[in-house]
C-alpha cells in the first residue's frame, strides 16, 4: 500500500510541475505598431559627409521618447493580453491538478478492486478445498473362503466418504505383489491391474467395500508367502476436479489378519 502510495505523489507532482512550467513561459515578444517602419542605415552608411561624427565622447546623441496615444495603447493591450494569459494559465492548472487528483482516485479505487476481487477467489478456493470430499482407506475384510485351501485368502477394501459434499468414484484398481519384491515407491502403471468394483457414487459420510480379491499362491513349498496389496482410488468431485488416495496393506497368509503396509509412499491423498 506505501508503495502505491508513493507512486501516486509522483504522479500527483509530474502533473503539477508540468502544469506549472506554462505558467512560467515567457510571454511573446509583441510586434511593432501599424505603419511602424525600421530605418534603413545602408544609404547612409555608404554616403560620407564632411559632418562631424555622431554618437562619440565629442559628439554623444540623445533620444527623446515621447509618448504618444498609438504607443500608450499598445502598451495597454500588451499589458491586458499578459494579464489575460496568467489567468487562463491558472485556471489550466487548477484543471490539471483536478483531473490528475481524480485519475489518482480511480487508480486507487481500480487497486482496491483488484485486491478485493483476488481475496474473493481465494477465499472461494479455500471454500470449494472445505467443502469437497475427502475419500479415504478406512479398513479391509480379510475372508477364506469355505472349501477352499485354509491358507488361501481374500481382501476387500473399505473406503469412507469423510468430506462434506459427495463424491463420483471413476475407477479403483490394484496389484498383489510379493513383499519382498516392492520398492520404496508404488507404482501403478504396472501391466494386468485388479479392477476393483465398487459403487459408483458415494455421500457424505457414507462407506462401501471393494470386491474381494487375493492372490492364486500363498505357499511356496512349505514357505508362506507374504503379499502386499496396494492400489489407488480415482474420484471426482461436483466441481469437476480429479482426486486420488492409496491404499496398502499386508495380509497375513496363514490368518485372517493384516497390517498396514509401513510405507508413507504408499500412503497418499490429494
Amino acid at each position: 500500500m506505501l508503495r502505491k502510495f508513493v507512486i501516486s505523489i509522483l504522479l500527483f507532482a509530474l502533473c503539477f510541475s508540468s502544469a506549472y512550467a506554462v505558467i512560467l513561459q515567457p510571454p511573446t515578444p509583441s510586434t511593432l505598431p501599424s505603419g511602424g517602419k525600421h530605418k534603413s542605415n545602408s544609404a547612409n552608411s555608404s554616403h560620407k559627409t564632411n559632418a562631424p561624427e555622431r554618437g562619440t565622447d565629442n559628439a554623444p546623441i540623445f533620444v527623446n521618447i515621447l509618448s504618444t496615444p498609438e504607443r500608450d495603447k499598445e502598451a495597454a493591450d500588451v499589458a491586458k493580453t499578459q494579464k489575460d494569459e496568467a489567468s487562463n494559465n491558472r485556471y489550466l492548472l487548477i484543471a490539471t491538478c483536478v483531473l490528475a487528483f481524480a485519475a489518482i482516485l480511480q487508480w486507487l479505487a481500480m487497486a482496491r478492486q483488484a485486491k478485493l476481487l483476488k481475496e474473493s477467489v481465494d477465499a472461494t478456493k479455500r471454500m470449494i478445498d472445505v467443502e469437497r470430499p475427502w475419500i479415504i482407506p478406512v479398513g479391509a475384510m480379510i475372508n477364506r473362503p469355505k472349501g477352499h485351501d485354509s491358507d488361501n485368502w481374500k481382501a476387500s477394501i473399505e473406503w469412507k466418504n469423510i468430506g462434506r459434499s459427495p463424491a463420483i468414484i471413476e475407477d479403483c484398481s490394484g496389484f498383489i505383489i510379493e513383499k519382498s519384491l516392492l520398492g520404496p515407491q508404488p507404482d501403478y502403471d504396472l501391466p494386468n491391474p485388479i479392477q476393483l468394483r465398487c459403487q459408483h457414487s458415494l455421500g457424505v459420510d457414507r462407506s462401501t467395500f471393494t470386491d474381494e480379491m487375493g492372490p492364486l499362491v500363498v505357499k511356496r513349498g512349505k514357505d508362506y508367502i507374504f503379499y502386499v496389496f496396494y492400489g489407488r482410488l480415482t474420484y471426482k468431485s461436483l466441481d469437476g476436479n480429479i482426486h486420488h488416495s492409496t491404499f496398502a496393506i499386508e495380509v497375513a497368509p496363514y490368518m485372517a489378519a493384516f497390517s498396514t503396509y509401513p510405507h508413507d509412499s504408499y500412503h497418499q491423498y490429494d
